[in-house]
Order: C-alpha cells, then sequence, then structure tokens
C-alpha cells in the first residue's frame, strides 16, 4: 500500500529546493494539495477501493512535480515557448528517478507516469488499461476543478477579461469544445478558455461539485463591470451544459436543447 505521509514528506523536501516567498512557487505549491484533496473526493464519489485511493492522491501530489523547475526557469506557469511541465514532470519522475522517492512500488509507476504526462494534454489518451484510464481521468478533472476554482474564487488572482472574443474561439465554446490555446489571443479569449475546460470533465459528481459550489456564477461575479455584457451567453451555455450533466438528462435531451439554443442565437 501506497504510504502516503511518506509521501508527502518527500514531496515537501522537493519543494524545499525552491523560494517558497515566489507567488507562482506557492501557488503552484497549494494548488498540489488542493488537488489532492479534490481527487480523494472524486476518488470516494466514483468508489475506488482503497488501494486506488491511495494512488489516486499520490498523483495528485506529482502531477505537477515539473512546474517548480519551470517556474524557477522561466518565471511562468505557460508551457508555450518553455516546457511542457507535465513531460518534464514524467521526465522527472521516470528517467532522473525521483519516483523512488515517493514510492518503491514499481507495479504502479506506469499508471503514474500515464497520468503525469496526460494531465494537462488537450484530450484524453485513449488507453485499454481501464484502472490507468480511471486515474487519468480523476486527474484531469481534480486539476481543472481546481484551476477553475482558483479563477472563481481566489482574490489574489487578478482576472482580465478586456478585448474582444475571438471568431475561433467563440466557434469551439459553441460546439461544446474545449479551446485549442492557440486561438486565445486576447484576455477575454482566456476567460472563455477557462469556462471551456468544463467540457472536458469525465466524472458527474465532479460536475455536481461544479453545480453545488456555484464555481461558473462565482467566476462571472469576478469579471470587471463594464466586460461582463460579452460573456453573458457564454456562461448560460456552459450552466446549461453542466446542469444538463448533473441532471443526466440524456444525450437526445442535450441535442435537443442545443439546437434550440443554437436557433434562438440566430434571431
Amino acid at each position: 500500500m501506497i504510504n502516503l505521509d511518506s509521501a508527502k514528506k518527500a514531496f515537501d523536501k522537493y519543494v524545499s529546493n525552491y523560494d517558497m516567498n515566489d507567488p507562482l512557487i506557492s501557488l503552484k505549491y497549494s494548488h498540489t494539495y488542493r488537488v489532492c484533496k479534490e481527487s480523494l473526493n472524486i476518488a470516494k464519489s466514483i468508489n475506488l477501493d482503497l488501494e486506488n485511493t491511495y494512488l489516486a492522491v499520490l498523483i495528485a501530489m506529482l502531477h505537477d512535480i515539473g512546474r517548480f523547475e519551470q517556474i524557477k526557469k522561466f518565471d511562468t506557469l505557460s508551457d508555450i515557448g518553455t516546457m511542457d511541465h507535465a513531460d518534464f514532470g514524467a521526465y522527472l519522475l521516470f528517467d532522473e528517478g525521483l519516483i523512488t522517492k515517493f514510492t518503491k512500488d514499481t507495479s504502479v509507476y506506469p499508471i503514474i507516469g500515464e497520468c503525469v504526462a496526460g494531465h494537462n494534454k488537450y484530450s484524453l489518451k485513449k488507453l485499454d488499461d481501464e484502472r490507468t484510464l480511471t486515474q487519468l481521468k480523476l486527474i484531469r478533472d481534480a486539476d481543472k476543478i481546481d484551476i477553475f476554482n482558483i479563477w472563481a474564487n481566489l482574490d489574489e488572482l487578478d482576472i482580465s477579461s478586456s478585448g474582444e472574443i475571438s471568431m475561433e474561439v467563440r466557434e469551439e465554446f459553441f460546439d461544446d469544445e474545449q479551446i485549442h490555446n492557440e486561438y486565445k489571443k486576447t484576455d477575454a479569449d482566456k476567460v472563455v478558455g477557462t469556462l471551456s475546460y468544463l467540457y472536458d470533465i469525465n466524472f458527474i459528481p465532479s460536475y455536481k461539485y461544479i453545480s453545488d459550489n456555484n464555481m461558473i456564477w462565482n467566476l462571472y461575479e469576478r469579471l470587471d463591470c463594464k466586460d461582463k455584457n460579452k460573456f453573458v451567453e457564454y456562461f448560460i451555455h456552459i450552466d446549461e451544459y453542466v446542469q444538463g450533466k448533473v441532471n443526466d438528462k440524456g444525450e437526445d435531451e442535450y441535442v435537443r436543447q442545443k439546437i434550440q439554443s443554437l436557433r434562438s442565437r440566430k434571431r
């Protein structure tokens, strides 16, 4: 069984090599432990056994291990023009051997590797192994929930929503697709891009958590008043999408509502 207390000590020791006074380092450190908590909650909600629950929490602890070196070298959380922090994290763990500090159970190494490297990719990787796929879905949900929560509720994060919403962003969003990074040209695009994370949630309890905590409309309230009107239809659309998932209306009902929504926007 994975020893989470020992893993936590190893993680804290690793992070102690970095400047905790750096706000980005501090943000990623606290983000890691919030994602651990979200992973635990999701694991319980989908009835994972204890072994796989502990594995989910360990994966959460390690998912952003590559961020700290990225921040030290480039002073940014952007992977564009720097490094893919997930791939680098997997490199640290398995090419540099850092994984042995966290667990000696080699049977879970392939699962951890897939999840660390795959947690930030645009789409969910197709995997034949059901255990690995479940863990990958779980870390992607937990990570997105906390990122969205940071946008919606963290007062220290200054949100800019200026600029126009690009046509490519609008089209992807209303096709119920997560926005590609290359389409995010303005601050307004980034807001819509954050909303679009919710198209990539995997488990119904994750949607329910987002709904129960009013995360969508908390984010809306944080936008600058002068910018809010241009976002209204986006927030309504994603809220309807999430509520459809929570209420499990079924594909036919969702398609019917989608067509109705498209028709109303064309009027």
